[in-house]
């Protein structure tokens, strides 16, 4: 493995703006909901389907974001009605999230449209070069990371 020299870590920090610059630049999304709610909806459905209980702790797991700003989107979320909660029987202090009929509804609406129009502009980006840009991205998120939680230390 050839080691990074300053040139191509500045390269690397230039594509990670970019990156951000493109998230920028997503399709707008109905309703108002912002794309860190639809992430998080995003989040509910596919853990919904591997597990019987969501909590915030596994939606800021997956999505790799602080819980306080993922208990916001639930608490908009629950607000506008696409989310149902329910406090566990044993440990009330633990309460599970789960998407409403009208958030099943919206989140299948919304979520299939907008991915169909990322997909119409992305195609033409290899699916290999996509995993290989996810596996990178995630490899720098956890080396930057892992340093972020030494420094709190």
């Amino acid at each position: 493995m050839k080691e990074l020299n300053e040139r191509e870590i500045k390269r690397m920090m230039d594509a990670m703006y970019l990156a951000k610059r493109i998230w920028e630049l997503q399709p707008e999304l109905p309703d108002g909901i912002s794309s860190a709610e639809m992430h998080v909806l995003d989040a509910v459905e596919q853990l919904s389907a591997a597990q019987k209980a969501v909590y915030v702790s596994n939606i800021a797991a997956a999505l790799k974001l602080p819980r306080p700003g993922v208990t916001r989107a639930v608490k908009v979320l629950t607000e506008r009605g696409y989310f149902e909660k329910e406090t566990d029987g044993k440990d009330r202090r633990y309460v599970a999230v789960r998407l409403s009929e009208a958030g099943q509804r919206f989140y299948e609406e919304h979520d299939r449209a907008y991915f169909e129009g990322l997909k119409e502009k992305l195609g033409g980006i290899d699916a290999s070069d996509a995993e290989t840009m996810i596996a990178c991205i995630e490899k720098v998120y956890d080396a930057l990371h892992g340093c972020a939680e030494e420094g709190k230390r």
